[in-house]
């Protein structure tokens, strides 16, 4: 079966899967697994495409469970994508055999979750105090103590030195940055980026190149 025909095939049974999962049956996890695998260790667009597709709705529902989310400062789909992005920034070739089951992945991912609504949370409450502090060294003070430790300056110019060009770049800010969704990208810049494909292309690039990149665990 050829690779395009066989991720299609894989997406439909996972959705099926999911499907009676949401109807109160136990989800199997052959196929959806096996999806998760197309897309982390051969990095098929198509697979990833499905995976987020099958999964946005339970990653969705874990940010609004959150009870720091209302208080985030930033909409569900930009904390959804960050969270995919985490997790499959992580979830290697290299490291997938580290999941040996869908519920081991499906953990990893909640975790993804619990960290981007914990990051924006953080991000939201610094600017409030920066909004309100008058004292500037009380200011740099509580900087510091709320300072994430992962260096996410030195991330971003990580990230920045594997693009190539100013439509990378700005794709770069808009989908990592911003969070925003292909269909949305389109919608905000649409004489940059006219087709949601080219996107979703695009976007798998810059990824490709990231996981190349011998440097990556300092900053997974």
């Amino acid at each position: 079966m050829p690779p395009d025909s066989r991720s299609a095939d894989l997406a439909d049974r996972c959705r099926e899967e999911v499907e009676r999962f949401l109807l109160g049956s136990k989800i199997e996890s052959t196929h959806c697994y096996e999806l998760f695998r197309m897309a982390c260790v051969r990095s098929d667009q198509r697979a990833w495409d499905a995976v987020y597709s099958s999964f946005s709705f339970l990653v969705c529902r874990w940010v609004v469970k959150d009870a720091r989310y209302r208080s985030c400062g930033e909409p569900v789909d930009a904390l959804v994508n960050q969270a995919f992005f985490s997790f499959y920034r992580y979830v290697t070739p290299e490291r997938f055999d580290e999941f040996p089951t869908l519920g081991s992945l499906l953990a990893y991912l909640k975790r993804c979750t619990f960290t981007a609504v914990s990051d924006a949370w953080r991000r939201n409450k610094r600017r409030s105090a920066g909004e309100i502090a008058t004292d500037p060294s009380e200011m740099a003070r509580s900087a510091a103590e709320e300072r994430d430790p992962t260096d996410a300056v030195a991330l971003w110019q990580w990230v920045e030195s594997h693009l190539r060009g100013d439509r990378e770049r700005r794709l770069a800010d808009l989908a990592f940055r911003r969070g925003m969704p292909p269909r949305e990208i389109v919608r905000e810049d649409p004489e940059m980026f006219p087709d949601v494909v080219e996107v979703r292309r695009m976007l798998a690039n810059i990824l490709r190149r990231l996981r190349r990149d011998e440097k990556r665990h300092e900053f997974l």
